[in-house]
């Protein structure tokens, strides 16, 4: 079967960075902003590599627009913002991974091959998602970032592995080596969100994973993600996704 290609739209000026840009057996399509948005191609693709470097904004724009023709679409948004409200605005509209700049180009090669696989593994196997396993992240996956510094890696990966335990401020700041107030102030600045925001982010994306499962009742996914008290659930998943559990597992199914 022949494959779809790796869609990379970026902004006119940045095109250039693209120019060499080669991954072994793949098709690169490089489509700046007005080429997406008036333009994208018909045929199907397998990844999208949105760069928007500062324009932020726009590559939300032009994020909603993409997601609303071809939702299945697998998303890597890159851009020089940080900020939390971005951050959390991209992967509400579908974004399935965030990469800050400047990142190398081992980095942004993992990612597109992480996404690729899991992609190309969907479409050949059509397998339910088996709930019971560690869910593969949507999102929330930034262990492995290479330009974050390593104590703040190290506290992310944390976030991330060790999501369903009783993980704290203190917890993660004596891991850091950190004062309380210095960790958060740099792994805001690093991340874009506190780390007890980024926790609580880790877990609902998990959660909205297993919500796919309709084996599993709300009570259940609350607690296997790590929230101990089913309405702190509840308010902490309508804060980030908008919906209720319940509400966001119907949106599944129309």
């Amino acid at each position: 079967m022949r494959r779809a290609p790796i869609i990379i739209v970026t902004l006119e000026e940045q095109r250039a960075l693209y120019s060499g840009f080669a991954l072994p057996d793949e098709e690169i399509v490089i489509l700046s902003f007005g080429e997406a948005f008036c333009s994208m191609p018909r045929r199907a693709a397998d990844l999208l590599l949105l760069d928007c470097g500062f324009e932020a904004r726009l590559g939300l724009a032009l994020l909603k627009d993409i997601k609303g023709r071809f939702p299945a679409i697998p998303v890597l948004f890159l851009t020089e913002e940080s900020s939390e409200e971005i951050i959390l605005t991209a992967f509400k509209l579908g974004v399935r991974d965030y990469l800050r700049k400047p990142v190398d180009l081992i980095a942004l090669r993992t990612g597109i091959h992480r996404l690729l696989m899991a992609k190309r593994k969907a479409r050949e196997s059509r397998e339910d998602l088996i709930v019971n396993a560690d869910p593969v992240p949507e999102a929330g996956a930034m262990c492995g970032i290479r330009d974050l510094p390593a104590a703040i890696m190290r506290s992310v990966c944390l976030a991330e592995t060790r999501y369903r335990d009783d993980l704290t401020l203190d917890k993660m700041a004596r891991l850091a080596n950190m004062s309380k107030a210095h960790f958060c102030r740099t792994f805001k600045a690093q991340v874009g969100m506190t780390p007890v925001r980024y926790l609580k982010f880790v877990r609902i994306q998990r959660a909205k994973q297993l919500l796919r499962s309709r084996n599993l009742s709300v009570a259940t996914v609350a607690g296997q993600v790590g929230f101990r008290d089913v309405s702190n659930f509840n308010k902490n998943f309508r804060q980030f996704v908008g919906l209720s559990p319940l509400d966001y597992r119907r949106s599944l199914t129309i």
